[in-house]
């Protein structure tokens, strides 16, 4: 079974509608003799504090060395809900550096 979450109840007196909306772009090009990408990525997301962050930007770059291996590093920065919507009220960074073999 497939399906998205409409409504919630939380409390008796209480419901609330979440929802989360992303939007991405992403660039290929040849540099010094290389493919290599950019891409950029932006998402919120309403009423799923503590399972969501609120906002999530990312900004990735990589490079093909040979067909089917690739190197890229990711940089993704979040900002969770504020305590008084249910969230820590802080915001993280995280950075990956990965290796992908393609077959």
């Amino acid at each position: 079974m497939t399906g998205t979450i409409d409504e919630v109840e939380i409390h008796k007196d209480l419901r609330i509608r979440p929802s989360a909306w992303h939007i991405e772009s992403g660039y290929t090009m040849q540099i010094f003799g290389g493919k290599t990408f950019g891409a950029l990525g932006y998402s919120q997301s309403y009423e799923l504090a503590g399972a969501f962050p609120k906002q999530r930007m990312i900004v990735a770059v990589g490079r093909w060395f040979f067909d089917g291996l690739r190197l890229a590093f990711d940089y993704a920065h979040d900002q969770d809900y504020s305590r008084a919507a249910g969230g820590t009220g802080k915001s993280a960074d995280a950075f990956t550096l990965r290796m992908t073999a393609e077959w």
